[in-house]
């Protein structure tokens, strides 16, 4: 079908699968609430206090900088794609190899859905330039929710490619270290 070329459904259920607790099958609840709920509490304020819709000045930052997190992004998938294909050298342990590919494949699902949601962004950022009032102020709620969420997957896979290349160098100091007999 061609529709499913388009679809992002299994880019979704990879990110929840990232959502599980270590070494577990049971997701991360406490991850879940930070990333799908806490964002909006950021729109639900918005709403709330009746805020002034924003400005074209606002909505133009929005989507440039929302544009280049999906591009900046992009490029990180083929710097993953490089780990995946690089071999490993003959010091790495099977444990090694299996950490390295959870972390791998970790981030790969974070950007990847960071991505869908950088898309989402700029489309509700657009939404808000509707000639249809009616449109404006959902498209501003949508906008908010996940520009917040953008912020925290942004957290996540920074917090994922730092340990992922933690992970590189305590492999590369060990196989150094034992080389050098110390």
């Amino acid at each position: 079908m061609t529709l499913a070329k388009f679809s992002v459904w299994n880019i979704l259920k990879a990110q929840w699968a990232s959502m599980r607790s270590y070494g577990s099958s049971r997701t991360n609840r406490t991850e879940v609430a930070l990333l799908f709920v806490a964002p909006a509490l950021l729109p639900l304020a918005q709403y709330v206090t009746d805020a002034k819709t924003l400005s074209g000045d606002v909505i133009s930052t929005v989507v440039s900088a929302a544009s280049i997190f999906a591009g900046l992004l992009l490029n990180l998938l083929v710097l993953l794609y490089s780990f995946v294909t690089a071999s490993d050298s003959p010091d790495v342990t099977a444990r090694d190899a299996s950490t390295e590919v959870s972390l791998v494949r970790q981030t790969f699902n974070n950007v990847s859905f960071a991505i869908v949601v950088s898309v989402l962004l700029v489309v509700s950022a657009l939404g808000t330039v509707s000639q249809h009032s009616i449109l404006v102020r959902p498209a501003e709620i949508v906008m908010y929710y996940f520009g917040a969420m953008l912020m925290l997957l942004v957290l996540q896979i920074l917090k994922r490619v730092h340990a992922l290349m933690e992970f590189r160098i305590e492999v590369k100091t060990r196989a150094v270290s034992k080389k050098s007999g110390l």
